[in-house]
């Protein structure tokens, strides 16, 4: 490459990165945040990381989530994801700003991957660029910044594309070698998106293979291909611990497969596909006045998924480039396009989910499909495909001399998009909301009506050739930038998620940190619960360090969801779901679990089990209402149960005291005159091993819930210790995997029932 094409390339990712650093003033300059899930979910996760990370203590397992959760196999938990990992080695309690300036950053690679992977297919600047573009801020990219890991995803896939286009273009071990890198990151997240960027990924290395097969034969492709499966061997390698425990943990826990139906349910509506061509054409993606899919006029809850998921506008251009050179002009069949117009047709179809019988077959037929229960998260490859297409097929215009189809071609676009605009006047005649229909209509047409002569103007020379590639790459940005629905609805003042970041600048917390200095009888922390504080808090126990029964997060263990709390998030509802064993606050379980303190965002008299009916009316003569305290709109009751029991126990007469605490390891002194079985009151679950006096002993299940062991005459020390990599586990990982129905999640082991 040439000094001048570098410094055009240099130039061009300028553009790029000045575009981004626009998009993101009103977090990076005005304060505000990223909200929902980002805050409520992820920020919570990367404070225990860091906190992990400070002291000393490893992250692998949390205490404070779900009263013990096995963080190394949750990819929500970025144990795994090194691209958050800044935040965490920072600070141990990173701001909310430097986490969402992380997240941005992986906008910016985006573009740049996007950018990258364009040019070493050769097209035209401005076609590179216009890639880039699209890919960093169209569609479900920024209309879904909450979802942390999905935007991690898509980052590395378009570098892992870029990074395949170059081994296989260039070759070297070391460009195969990155490349395989850059992969095993993509599946480490082990999301949706994840998931279907690799089938993408397989697919487009399988139609640029084949060719060569034919032309040169079959050993000399796979030795041109070298690279590439080097890369994808290192990519397994890397990748298979990470997936092995998620898959473990999926088959201990509350989902490890959808249904058909429950996995269809998050399908995109057909009519969401009007938001391709105009952005907000419903109204407002959040707020007041939004009338299409998802709002109640069009069933609310039947769809199950929020209205922003429904988001598809990758910007004006790109409809006009598919519509006008892509199915007018043909420019869809060409054979450098056939394939960005496959995955695009795909994804749709997939996203679409049960409105279409193709989703069935994907679930039927296609491996892992049924781990998902989201068609409408394709929505993120989807735009993947129309980047890509609109890239291709600008790239064909602009230097190949592509005919513009005079009169005909134009008039053709027009029904098109006449049809495009009835579609949606008849839909908001139906619902009465034209008014709210026309801006969108307005500035689509005027948006269409610039870009279609910039483009004309583009097939002049010299300045005005210039001048209208300058202006049609200003106005796409501006386009995205102002229309991409990221600034609407993903910017929030960052008060309302203030209580995560400094938990204890509210009074309840600061308090509640005072009351736990004090220890359980065993020399355990003490549990709490809270309930009804709101989204913002829901996993305050991350955060602040408070060893909680609940939290939010829909993976859960299978015997905390069927024993404990089915279903159970503690979320704004007031109301608590019950198991079989903790059928209440005032039941055994809950004072074996060791829960002192209840945090409820009502008086516990009105916090009733939902679904079954209890045998006598609950009993909170035990619980004693401590202090009640404001946080922002809510008031918060503090109870403390004076029936909660230590966390470590023996079954026969003598002493147990716990001597270490930490997130991985407890370390326990045993004194007993006769052999004896210790209960410790943690969840069992894979990958916790125990040591008796130096020797590793097994342990077995108490309760359905927690880990006990035997215990010889005399004075011992007792270490449980998680190690999920260890030889034990691996092999219990394979035979979970290989034999997934051999294990019977709620069965006690008889070993040291036999001493009751």
């Amino acid at each position: 490459m040439s000094l001048r094409e570098r410094q055009k390339d240099a130039l061009a990712l300028l553009f790029i990165a000045t575009v981004w650093a626009i998009f993101t003033l009103p977090w990076l300059l005005e304060g505000n945040v990223i909200p929902f899930d980002a805050k409520n979910h992820f920020y919570a996760m990367i404070r225990f990381l860091a906190a992990s990370l400070h002291s000393g203590e490893s992250p692998f397992w949390s205490p404070f989530h779900y009263a013990g959760f096995p963080m190394v196999a949750d990819p929500q938990s970025v144990i795994f994801t090194p691209s958050l990992w800044l935040p965490a080695l920072v600070s141990a309690e990173p701001s909310m700003a430097l986490v969402d300036f992380t997240q941005l950053l992986h906008l910016l690679w985006i573009g740049m991957a996007a950018y990258g992977f364009a040019r070493a297919r050769n097209w035209y600047i401005t076609a590179a660029i216009v890639v880039g573009l699209t890919a960093m801020l169209g569609g479900a990219i920024t209309i879904r910044l909450e979802h942390v890991l999905m935007i991690v995803s898509m980052m590395w896939f378009w570098v892992a594309l870029w990074r395949l286009e170059l081994a296989m273009k260039l070759g070297g071990f070391w460009r195969g070698l990155i490349f395989g890198i850059v992969l095993a990151f993509m599946l480490i997240d082990r999301d949706h998106v994840a998931y279907l960027g690799a089938w993408v990924l397989l697919s487009y290395w399988i139609t640029r293979t084949l060719p060569n097969i034919a032309r040169v034969g079959l050993l000399d492709t796979a030795r041109l291909n070298t690279p590439v499966l080097l890369g994808g061997v290192v990519s397994i390698a890397l990748a298979a611990l990470p997936i092995l425990l998620l898959l473990q943990l999926a088959e201990n826990s509350n989902r490890p497969e959808f249904g058909y139906l429950e996995a269809s349910w998050q399908s995109l509506h057909p009519a969401a596909l009007l938001t391709f061509f105009m952005a907000e054409v419903f109204g407002p993606l959040r707020g007041e006045g939004y009338w299409g899919p998802a709002s109640v006029g069009w069933g609310g809850d039947p769809l199950k998924m929020h209205r922003g998921m429904l988001h598809l506008y990758m910007g004006t251009l790109p409809v006009l480039v598919v519509c006008w050179l892509g199915l007018i002009r043909g420019g869809l069949l060409r054979s450098g396009n056939r394939f960005f117009a496959i995955l695009t047709v795909t994804m749709l179809l997939y996203m679409l989910g049960r409105y279409t019988p193709v989703f069935k077959i994907f679930y039927n037929v296609v491996p892992g499909v049924d781990l998902f229960r989201r068609p409408a998260d394709a929505a993120f490859l989807f735009g993947v495909g129309v980047s890509l297409l609109t890239g291709s097929l600008l790239d064909d215009y602009l230097k190949r001399g592509e005919r513009t189809g005079g009169y005909f071609g134009v008039v053709i676009l027009d029904g098109v998009l006449l049809l495009v605009f009835m579609a949606a006047i008849l839909l908001a005649l139906t619902y009465e909301t034209v008014e709210l229909l026309l801006p969108a209509v307005g500035a689509f047409i005027g948006l269409s009506a610039f870009f279609f002569i910039s483009m004309l103007n583009t097939k002049n020379s010299g300045t005005r050739r210039m001048v209208a590639i300058f202006t049609l790459l200003g106005v796409c940005a501006g386009d995205l930038i102002t229309y991409s629905s990221g600034l609407n609805n993903n910017t929030r003042p960052p008060d309302a998620y203030r209580v995560q970041e400094k938990p204890f600048d509210e009074e309840v917390f600061a308090f509640l940190r005072e009351e736990l200095k004090e220890l359980d009888p065993s020399g355990a922390p003490w549990r709490i619960e809270t309930l009804g504080l709101g989204p913002t808090a829901q996993n305050i126990g991350q955060a602040a360090g408070f060893q909680n029964v609940l939290g939010y997060n829909p993976i859960r263990l299978a015997s905390f969801t069927a024993l404990i709390a089915p279903d159970m998030q503690n979320n704004a509802s007031n109301r608590r779901g019950f198991g079989t064993l903790m059928f209440g606050y005032d039941s055994p379980m809950a004072n074996a679990l060791g829960l002192r303190y209840l945090v409820l965002g009502t008086r516990i008299e009105t916090v009733e089990p939902k679904g079954r009916e209890r045998e006598s009316s609950p009993d909170f003569s035990a619980f004693s209402l401590l202090r009640t305290f404001t946080m922002g709109t809510r008031t918060l009751h503090v109870y403390r149960n004076e029936n909660a029991e230590a966390r470590a126990i023996l079954q026969r007469p003598g002493t147990v005291q716990i001597t270490n605490y930490s997130n991985d390891e407890i370390r326990l002194n045993v004194q007993s005159d006769t052999a004896n079985c210790l209960i410790l009151r943690e969840f069992f679950y894979p990958g916790w091993d125990v040591y008796v006096n130096g020797k590793q002993m097994p342990i077995t299940r108490n309760n359905g819930l927690f880990r006990s062991v035997e215990t010889p005459t005399g004075t011992s020390e007792v270490i449980f210790r998680f190690s999920p990599f260890n030889w034990s586990n691996l092999k219990i990982m394979a035979a979970g995997i290989l034999f997934p129905n051999d294990q019977n999640l709620l069965s006690d082991n008889a070993i040291c029932r036999r001493q009751t």
